[in-house]
């Protein structure tokens, strides 16, 4: 795990100290880390990171992939781009199943047939799966919250007591 951490010091700011932890323990090191600025690759690695990376806060650089993977990834797609989407995903399929099954059948080569059922899943797969803007055209328009001070209406009962 690698974890950015800015350290301070009699009212200064010292250098960014990268560590990565692997959980591998290199005693002929005094810093664990120190065999890996090394390598040239992550040496650099590091230092365009050190440079993209805020200094005042901490921030693992895995949550840093993770939130942008989620950005790109999450799938926040409407209920009508739901529909479509399982459309897409039904015609697509079914057309390459047909079509697979008619050229293998033509030429007598099963080779044909999967080759193209599975052409037909790749390209299912890169229209269904991820989130296109098309898919998200009609937002779902929510209620505001409401705030109440009692809850009315629930009964809760938690071994023959009734919790409030």
């Amino acid at each position: 795990m690698f974890i950015v951490r800015t350290a301070w010091s009699v009212g200064h700011r010292r250098t960014d100290v990268f560590r990565m932890r692997v959980g591998l323990v290199f005693p002929e090191h005094r810093d664990p880390d120190e065999h890996l600025l090394r390598i040239p690759l992550l040496s650099l690695f590091y230092r365009i990171l050190s440079l993209l990376l805020q200094q005042h806060r901490r921030i693992t650089i895995m949550d840093a992939i993770i939130e942008s993977g989620r950005k790109i990834w999450e799938g926040e797609i409407d209920f009508e781009g739901q529909r479509l989407v399982e459309m897409f995903c039904s015609v697509l399929l079914s057309t390459a199943g047909v079509l697979a099954f008619m050229v293998g059948f033509a030429t007598q080569d099963i080779t044909y047939t999967l080759y193209i059922l599975l052409g037909g899943a790749a390209l299912t797969f890169v229209v269904c799966v991820p989130p296109w803007p098309i898919y998200n055209k009609d937002p779902v328009k929510w209620l505001p919250a409401k705030k109440s001070s009692r809850v009315t209406g629930i009964d809760i009962t938690v071994d023959g007591k009734k919790v409030q």
